[in-house]
């Protein structure tokens, strides 16, 4: 009982946390743009405002439009259910990398999904320029973690992390492949293409 509220803290803290460090990027981002920007919890009221809003849908929309984000978030949740991250305590077993490499990548295919049954044009442009990226960035982030297994000689994400001195080459150059795609996954500039920004403008 005791390891699973250690992990739903796990999961709910993540949850809460990563509004912030959004805030915190736009806070900074404002300041090297010598503006004040908006405070580091608007992030949270973006959201707040946003789950007020009705569901706007188009005539043309099918099944896949309405499921598709509570089966993302619920890739989410599960994928957080599987790092040590707060407490140190997860959902463990033999595989789990292997398991959470697929909800990584199966979110941004159901991303995808959902914008294209939503019948919009600029959500199928941003569904296709999803595919895209992702086909690239989840190819490099599966053989990132296949170089940490190798290195670590296990299929259990508790063991596999951090990586500890000494570093190896390979180690090395994993790591900072791995922060380049996490940036990438972010979908902050120049890789926000997915959003078709400037069409909408």
């Amino acid at each position: 009982m005791i390891a699973q509220l250690l992990i739903l803290t796990n999961i709910v803290g993540l949850l809460l946390i990563a509004p912030i460090i959004d805030g915190i990027e736009r806070k900074i981002k404002a300041r090297l743009q010598c503006r004040r920007g908006p405070p580091i919890l608007q992030t949270w009221y973006d959201l707040l405002k946003l789950f007020r809003r009705p569901s706007i849908v188009t005539e043309e929309y099918s099944l896949p439009y309405i499921i598709s984000p509570y089966i993302v978030f619920a890739n989410i949740v599960f994928a957080l259910a599987l790092l040590p991250s707060i407490t140190r305590v997860s959902l463990s077993f033999y595989g789990d990398i292997i398991v959470l490499t697929y909800l990584i990548a199966s979110s941004s295919i159901f991303i995808a999904i959902g914008s294209i049954s939503s019948g919009s044009v600029f959500a199928t442009i941003g569904a296709n320029r999803e595919i895209s990226i992702a086909t690239l960035s989840k190819l490099l982030i599966a053989l990132v973690l296949a170089s940490f297994i190798i290195l670590k000689g296990s299929l259990i994400l508790e063991k596999l992390f951090p990586i500890i001195p000494p570093y190896t080459i390979s180690a090395i150059l994993a790591i900072v492949l791995f922060a380049i795609l996490a940036y990438i996954e972010s979908y902050k500039l120049p890789f926000d293409i997915p959003e078709a920004e400037p069409e909408i403008i």
